[in-house]
């Protein structure tokens, strides 16, 4: 038996990425997001937007991040945990914060894959 209240956050393929390094801390173990498989239309635009400029699929990305964020260990202060949206603007103001946590989640997620090489996108 199903029951979503217990039973949902098994039923999701979640990613955990882990972006230390990135965020100048010795090693990409000390800070991560966790983000969570989203919604078959949701799938079939990304997927969609894999094959066109990769300005679209890192905009596109940056609308639905907040919404697909079920953990993370990043904080704004020593006691206050980031908002899924104050994470979604620091990871988008480097570009390669943005397109490793892009492209890890595209290679990691079983649902959808795109080609990665050198670290950038391939649209």
């Amino acid at each position: 038996m199903f029951i979503r209240e217990k039973d949902y956050d098994k039923f999701l393929v979640k990613v955990k990425i882990e972006i230390g390094k990135e965020l100048g801390l010795e090693s990409d173990k000390e800070a991560f997001i966790e983000l969570k498989e989203i919604p078959t239309i949701e799938t079939l635009k990304l997927k969609e937007m894999t094959s066109k400029s990769e300005m679209e699929l890192i905009e596109y990305f940056k609308t639905i991040l907040p919404g697909i964020i079920t953990d993370h260990n990043l904080y704004a202060s020593e006691t206050v945990k980031m908002t899924n949206e104050d994470v979604t603007a620091l990871l988008f103001e480097k570009t390669k914060l943005a397109t490793k946590v892009i492209g890890d989640y595209l290679e990691k997620a079983f649902f959808t894959s795109v080609p990665k090489t050198k670290g950038k996108l391939k649209a």
